[in-house]
């Protein structure tokens, strides 16, 4: 089915701005035909669904929780007080 509609109700589909939204159709990420300045025609099967929504919010909140990890990790690197190596010399006979 195809539906007009403005970058305003695109980008609450998508979650994301308007601007987010004018930009893929400019890279092509969006497959639009436009009628009107910010008015366009799109196939509305193409749209995402609540589950690919939930998906990438699920796997966006595994990414943060990973980040908050690495972070942690990195602070407690830079705590760490550095170790020194002593190399010495080993005595050698005349």
């Amino acid at each position: 089915m195809i539906q007009e509609m403005t970058t305003a109700q695109l980008a609450e589909v998508f979650h994301v701005t308007p601007r987010t939204i004018q930009r893929w159709i400019k890279e092509g990420k969006l497959n639009v035909t436009s009628l009107a300045r910010d008015h366009y025609l799109i196939e509305t099967d193409t749209l995402p669904t609540e589950a690919t929504f939930k998906a990438q919010e699920t796997r966006l909140n595994q990414v943060e929780h990973e980040l908050v990890d690495i972070k942690m990790r990195v602070k407690r690197l830079e705590q760490r007080k550095p170790i020194v190596y002593l190399r010495l010399k080993k005595k050698t006979e005349d």
